[in-house]
């Protein structure tokens, strides 16, 4: 599966963790910073736009497949978000 067939996927930010006006940004154009978390059934991460950190959610269905998207995150740090939308998945082998 790749990362843009993911239920929620383009990601979101969070509105509570965030000021106002991230309503109006492309999430797409978010440079990749950091994951901060990884629930059950979701990941927060960061992204920065231009030297301002935005706080997104993204529904990952279970803990295994949010291990693997962290691990995609991770390795494209500083990159566009929409740049990571059609990586494949690791195989379960890889997630661990």
């Amino acid at each position: 599966m790749r990362v843009m067939d993911m239920p929620g996927w383009m990601p979101k930010p969070i509105r509570s963790l965030n000021p106002r006006h991230v309503a109006a940004i492309d999430p797409g154009q978010g440079k990749i910073q950091s994951v901060l978390r990884i629930k059950d059934d979701r990941i927060v991460f960061t992204c920065v736009f231009g030297s301002r950190p935005v706080y997104f959610e993204l529904p990952v269905g279970d803990r295994k497949t949010g291990e693997k998207v962290a691990k995609i995150l991770r390795m494209n740090r500083g990159r566009n978000l929409i740049s990571i939308s059609t990586m494949e998945l690791p195989a379960d082998k890889e997630a661990a």
